[in-house]
């Protein structure tokens, strides 16, 4: 459904999967917080802290574009979005177990 009643915007989407980092220096209760960046933590410090580790592997999956203009609300948008990100991650993931 084509909606012209609002102003229409497209969001660029990408998915990002670390698939590698080095066990011994991160704990198995810290792990999330070393690779996700959710409620109210502070990008810098969260980016330095990562940046810290020896070495990590990451896959950026980027998607194709999405138009706000084919959704009639920005909830129907976001379910959209969080769709193809959960999948590009999960397809990153999966590719890599397989190839280890």
């Amino acid at each position: 459904m084509l909606v012209t009643n609002h102003i229409s915007y497209t969001d660029i989407l990408f998915s990002v999967a670390y698939i590698d980092m080095p066990a011994a220096e991160v704990e198995e209760h810290t792990w999330r917080a070393l690779v996700g960046w959710y409620g109210d933590m502070d990008l810098i410090p969260h980016f330095r802290a990562l940046l810290g580790l020896s070495s990590v592997s990451v896959e950026v999956t980027f998607h194709d574009p999405v138009s706000s203009a084919y959704f009639s609300c920005r909830k129907e948008l976001a379910v959209h979005c969080h769709g193809m990100v959960k999948t590009g991650l999960a397809t990153s993931l999966e590719k890599n177990v397989l190839n280890s």
